[in-house]
């Protein structure tokens, strides 16, 4: 899939600021939905340094998530392109 948006302008329309602590990803499925949709993150700057530029979700270094603990961020809600709501995005690796 070809994109022609930056990830950031990506980001900042597709994932939401929530004010529910369960609404959590860790890094590594934020980088998949990302490449899922279209872009090569391997030669852009690091995932975290982009949601906390743009001020969306919590960092933390330990976020669980089914019992798996890894860095990730709260607050945090994906809606996938051609969704009109706002939900918590689960994505099957």
């Amino acid at each position: 899939m070809e994109n022609n948006n930056t990830v950031d302008q990506f980001i900042k329309k597709h994932f939401k600021q929530s004010d529910n602590r369960n609404d959590k990803y860790h890094i590594e499925t934020l980088y998949k939905i990302l490449e899922s949709n279209g872009y090569n993150m391997y030669n852009e700057k690091p995932i975290t340094t982009i949601f906390t530029k743009l001020n969306i979700g919590i960092y933390n270094k330990n976020i669980t998530i089914e019992r798996v603990k890894k860095a990730g961020f709260y607050n945090l809600l994906y809606v996938p392109p051609n969704n009109n709501s706002y939900e918590q995005f689960i994505y099957i690796i």
